[in-house]
């Protein structure tokens, strides 16, 4: 308790520092560059606002986020799907904060406010205009995706911020002399890699905008070096999967649908489009591929700047879209290329706005009236109290209620001898694990699922005629090889709800009595 105690006070005084100089700062800034000094103030009031919501607010951790906690509870070097950044994180605010909602998400908002303040920076560094800056800063803030990442960890909320962090340095690098900054870019984009594989693409888009714009750097050690700097920070991955039979690269081929062969599928192509529609929101889409567009039908050309910003985004849209034809792309696969398209947006249509006809003026305005518009259903979605199979949030909601179903089993259970508690998936296995009292050791058991990290942790099978507690989605019949592993089984059906009764997910229970072995 006293780990809490100190932690707690360290965080309170480093915030209430921070408030103060930021405020004397904010001063002075103000007087330059009132603009700036506004957005700063926005996004102080975000950050805050955000922490509160957290706190006190109505969602739950999503599957992914227990799991990830799961994680943090057994520290290596990398696991099984994902890289160790998001377990260390998450390790160093439980351990001062405690298994804790707040403590799980904390770093969330705080990776949303920096890569506000990045893209900010990238973008005043680029164009010196404070519009074009604040404006791409807080569109990070509002699109929904993004803005869902600022108060839920997972491993894209430190992945979108290294990727804006190495564009930066990268930036920075090329139009700076010495080292300094290519040491930082191989740092960022290091650090990327340890929170998802996808910063791969961070070196393919580099790559191929020194080969179109800056070939003389082709020619230098400097981009090479950056490059080892990030490989020698990614090397916890590599050692790891070295002793685990490279698991994490087979389960990654796996993903990508690699390991399927070629075959062509338009559907999922349709489902990647209109995913992409949903995250950025349609009139937002509409407006970004219409700055894209219009240069090329004019036979513009686009100045140097912006072929550095479509560099990180255009191909990275092409491979997904090529990609789509032939195995599903998640929404968020593709997300960190609209880093620099938002910059390249607005900088197109604050440029060029006297000149835009009123119709564009029109769809760019009202896209940005759309985003404040959604925010707070975003955050707030009982608003609209759509059914759970319609409401992507009902992913957060009704773990509660199940975990105090199951700390009550587990008193009553505990009058029979030693039991186990188990599931058959690793969303209900961590979220079980997270919200049962005690936080106990949750198994995972294999019925034909996917593998996942709790196969590569020791499990239940040699505890012998222990008794169990075993929580599924399934029916009985999909689930009787399990149970027919067990003297005797009593099924308990536990619907949970979300507000006034709506029923989120059907659980089946059982009490399972004296393990013979699986």
């Amino acid at each position: 308790m006293w780990v809490y105690v100190i932690g707690g006070a360290v965080v309170g005084v480093f915030i209430g520092l921070s408030v103060v100089y930021g405020f004397n700062r904010l001063k002075g800034i103000y007087r330059d560059d009132p603009l700036s000094a506004v957005f700063y103030l926005l996004l102080f009031f975000l950050l805050i606002a955000r922490l509160f919501y957290i706190a006190y607010g109505p969602l739950e951790l999503s599957p992914d986020e227990a799991h990830y906690w799961e994680w943090s509870r057994r520290p290596d070097l990398s696991y099984y799907s994902k890289g160790p950044l998001i377990a260390w994180l998450i390790l160093l605010t439980t351990s001062i904060g405690g298994p804790e909602v707040l403590a799980v998400r904390f770093f969330a908002p705080f990776f949303l406010f920096f890569t506000s303040l990045i893209i900010y920076r990238l973008s005043k560094d680029i164009y010196s205009d404070s519009r074009i800056a604040v404006l791409s800063g807080l569109l990070i803030q509002f699109v929904p995706l993004f803005s869902a990442y600022g108060v839920i960890m997972t491993i894209d909320s430190p992945f979108l911020f290294f990727w804006a962090l190495s564009l930066y340095t990268f930036y920075r690098a090329l139009n700076s002399e010495g080292l300094t900054w290519w040491i930082f870019l191989g740092i960022s984009t290091g650090l990327g890699m340890l929170s998802k594989y996808s910063m791969a693409f961070f070196y393919l888009s580099g790559l191929l905008y020194l080969f179109i714009e800056r070939r003389e750097f082709l020619k230098r050690w400097h981009p090479y070096g950056a490059f080892l700097i990030s490989m020698i920070l990614f090397m916890p991955v590599i050692f790891w999967n070295i002793n685990n039979d490279f698991v994490t690269f087979r389960h990654t081929l796996g993903d990508a649908g690699l390991c399927e062969g070629l075959r062509l599928n338009p559907r999922y192509l349709i489902d990647f489009i209109g995913s992409q529609l949903g995250v950025i929101t349609p009139l937002l889409s509409i407006a970004i591929i219409l700055s894209v567009i219009r240069p090329l039908l004019k036979k513009e050309g686009f100045p140097q700047e912006y072929r550095f910003l479509l560099s990180f985004s255009i191909p990275i849209l092409g491979l997904f879209l090529i990609k789509g034809i032939q195995a599903k792309v998640q929404a968020n696969w593709a997300l960190m290329a609209y880093h620099t398209l938002f910059i390249y947006s607005s900088s197109w249509f604050i440029k060029n706005w006297d000149g835009l006809k009123r119709w564009l003026r029109i769809l760019s305005v009202s896209s940005l009236f759309f985003l404040i518009f959604i925010t707070p259903i975003i955050h707030f979605p009982q608003i609209l109290d759509l059914p759970p199979r319609l409401d992507p949030s009902s992913r957060l909601t009704g773990w509660k209620e199940l975990g105090v179903r199951i700390s009550e089993i587990s008193e009553e259970m505990r009058g029979f001898g030693p039991f186990f508690i188990v599931s058959d998936s690793y969303h209900l296995s961590s979220e079980i694990a997270f919200y049962t009292k005690g936080n106990p050791v949750v198994y995972c058991v294999n019925l034909g699922r996917r593998m996942n990290q709790y196969d590569l942790w020791p499990g239940f099978y040699d505890l012998l005629h222990y008794n169990a507690i075993f929580v599924t989605i399934k029916g009985p019949e999909e689930v009787k090889g399990f149970v027919d592993r067990f003297k005797e089984c009593r099924r308990e059906i536990l619907k949970t709800h979300r507000g006034e009764g709506m029923v989120v997910r059907e659980y089946s229970i059982y009490r399972c009595f004296d393990f013979m072995g699986y």
